[in-house]
Formats: structure tokens, sequence, C-alpha cells
């Protein structure tokens, strides 16, 4: 009878917290405060810079060189999210390089960039 009474306290306690509303702190990624800073940090980049003047995308390609040669027979892209991963982030470095350092597209003021999986 106790085990009965015990699991019943256990429901009505967790019973008691069901609607109730928790805020999550912005180092929780991805939540609305995190998100909500996020879009804040760029707009003031705006602010401080006036309106962009390039958007650029860059997507992670399953078919690079630097993929298909560390896969083991059999193995398609998907099976290693790791190496596509590596890859991106070192063909994304390098194009930070590029734009950052050694201004192939001329003078960086200021840039904001997201990556998204």
């Amino acid at each position: 009878m106790v085990g009965i009474t015990f699991c019943f306290e256990v429901v009505v306690y967790f019973n008691s917290h069901i609607g109730r509303r928790i805020i999550l702190p912005s180092s929780i990624v991805g939540c609305l405060r995190d998100i909500g800073e996020r879009f804040q940090d760029a707009m003031r980049v705006v602010g401080y810079s006036e309106k962009p003047d390039l958007f650029i995308t860059m997507t992670c390609n399953p078919s690079w060189d630097e993929i298909r040669d560390l896969l083991l027979p059999g193995q398609i892209p998907q099976d290693r999210p790791d190496l596509l991963l590596r890859a991106f982030h070192a063909k994304f470095e390098e194009f930070k390089d590029d734009i950052f350092d050694k201004g192939v597209l001329g003078e960086v003021v200021a840039y904001a960039y997201v990556i998204e999986f």
C-alpha cells in the first residue's frame, strides 16, 4: 500500500507543475531569449554600420573531394557527419580569412554570421 500511495503523491506533485511558465536563460542556444538577443545584436551592427552591402550564403557539399577521399568503402557522406562538419568548418575558416583578413571583397566594417545544421 505504501508504494501505491507514493506513486499517487508523485503524480499529484508533477501535475501541480503542469502549465507553469518557465523562462529559459539566453545561455540555452535556440531558446526565444537567445534568438532575440542574437537578433538585437545583428540589428545593433546594422545601426552602427548602416545597411549591409552583401548577404552571402555558404553550404556544405557532400561531394567535396576532402569528404569523398576519407570515406570508407560502402559509406556515404551522410554516414559520417563528423567529416561533413570538419570539412565545412575548414572551408568556412578559409572563407572568413579571405574575406576579413585578405580583403578579397574590400574592407569589412562589420559582420554577423549564423551557422545552421
